[in-house]
């Protein structure tokens, strides 16, 4: 009998549209593989043996930054946080063992030259550099003329085969 191991990957998506239009209109800019780091793994087993109650809170925001530094194992921020907000909708497939994770971002809340995003959770705020990072990537867009609204779509699948 083989055994299944937990193999976690991400996976993120950035959608964007003209500032206030219909959402329709969302057009798929960019997509990548993404890094869970090693603090997510931590965070995990911590939360299943109740360690602290700050590991019962779960994923909560999504960042954006402009540091472009290839994401690392041992990274518990952005390189350079510019902005984050709290997950717009989340859900589990227990069928695809997948996370999917969505937030948005209105223009006017990201007029950047993005080049990174991330996942925080647990004693997470809406403070930069707050809580648990969970997953690292590089996605770059420029919406340093703030006339894009983005969504950013991160699913994070938890075991796949065996």
């Amino acid at each position: 009998m083989e055994l299944m191991k937990a193999r976690f990957k991400g996976h993120v998506k950035l959608w964007a549209r003209d500032a206030g239009k219909p959402a329709s209109k969302w057009e798929l800019v960019g997509e990548i593989d993404n890094l869970i780091v090693d603090a997510a793994i931590d965070w995990i087993g911590y939360a299943l043996v109740d360690e602290a109650a700050k590991y019962d809170t779960g994923i909560t925001y999504c960042a954006i930054g402009t540091d472009s530094t290839a994401p690392d194992d041992e990274d518990t921020t952005l390189g350079s946080e510019s902005a984050r907000n709290p997950i717009t909708t989340k859900s589990y497939t227990p069928a695809t063992k997948t996370i999917a994770l969505s937030t948005f971002f209105a223009a006017a809340d990201c007029t950047i030259n993005m080049k990174e995003v991330g996942l925080f959770g647990a004693d997470a705020t809406a403070s930069t550099d707050t809580g648990e990072m969970i997953n690292h990537a590089l996605l770059n867009y420029d919406n340093s003329g703030g006339t894009k609204d983005l969504t950013i779509d991160i699913d994070i699948t938890l075991a796949e085969g065996s």
